[in-house]
């Protein structure tokens, strides 16, 4: 378990009779199970790492020079582009995500 960690672990035994109902005060058990009980808890550390690295998208461009294209613009350039191809999408037999 990546993002989790059991905590408070416990052991349960349980003694299962032959009949159903009531065992007699005298009666042997027929056999004896163990459950395993335990509180499940994220680790936030790991979490965040994952969702910093999932977050992450490169935009690369040919213009190495800032003072021609700064990051924000290649940024927009980028959005404009995606901004081109929506109505294009049931053309192409494509549903647009909400």
């Amino acid at each position: 378990m990546k993002f989790q960690a059991l905590e408070a672990i416990e052991v349960i035994e349980r003694v299962h009779h032959q009949q159903a109902g009531r065992p007699r005060k005298d009666a042997q058990a027929r056999r004896v199970s163990y459950h395993l009980q335990a509180t499940l808890v994220p680790k936030p550390t790991v979490i965040q790492v994952q969702v910093t690295c999932a977050g992450c998208f490169i935009l690369a461009t040919n213009i190495t020079d800032p003072q021609k294209l700064s990051n924000d613009e290649v940024l927009q350039e980028y959005k404009a582009q995606l901004l081109i191809f929506i109505p294009l999408l049931p053309i192409f037999g494509l549903k647009k995500h909400k």
